[in-house]
């Protein structure tokens, strides 16, 4: 019996234990890779959706804070603070402007224009100036709306109707500046289309 205790494993065994071992060493690595790459994959996608967040908050406080002032284009033309064109692709809005952080003494009101890059296809682009009457032809800062956004619809409701040019010719507006509310349809790279309403009044 103890000579049978003492004589240890065989080769064979040996090689079978070995392989054995090396199957669930390579199944525990190709197990712990998919997960690595799929929390690589939740993390980016966590980081868009968060990006795409922001993008829509961003012109979503544009159009909450839209004011009924007018602004100058030049010395006495006054043009509307809300204008919709290209079919609803640009919007034009004067909006309240939010406190500085840094307690400098800024203009009560922006103008924000949102249009379609004229360098970057399928891209969008935010242009605001602080400065609303006689504006400089550079706006004051600019920039994509976010890499993950092709193209912005805007359609502004007139009473009961959805309409893509603003101010519209007829004569249910009564010379209102602002529509009652706007619809926003956002389409993304990733995340198909967003739709969002925002009320005015």
């Amino acid at each position: 019996m103890s000579r049978d205790l003492d004589r240890g494993f065989s080769l064979i065994e040996l090689v079978v234990a070995l392989s054995i071992f090396a199957v669930v060493g390579l199944m525990a690595q190709q197990g712990l890779v998919t997960m690595l790459r799929g929390s690589e994959r939740l993390s980016e996608r966590a980081e868009e959706l968060a990006e795409l967040q922001v993008a829509v908050a961003r012109i979503t406080r544009d159009i909450e804070n839209a004011t009924a002032r007018p602004w100058r284009s030049g010395v006495r033309q006054a043009e509307p603070p809300f204008t919709l064109a290209r079919g609803g692709a640009d919007l034009t809005v004067v909006r309240t402007a939010p406190p500085d952080p840094t307690g400098e003494a800024v203009s009560a009101f922006l103008r924000v224009v949102y249009a379609a890059s004229t360098t970057e296809p399928n891209r969008v682009r935010r242009a605001e100036w602080r400065r609303v009457d006689a504006p400089p032809s550079q706006p004051d800062r600019t920039g994509l709306v976010s890499p993950l956004v092709t193209s912005v619809q805007f359609s502004a409701l007139d009473g009961r109707s959805w309409v893509t040019a603003w101010p519209p010719e007829t004569a249910a507006t009564d010379g209102k500046p602002l529509p009652d509310a706007v619809a926003i349809e956002i389409t993304t790279t990733r995340w198909g289309r967003l739709r969002r309403i925002v009320a005015l009044r």
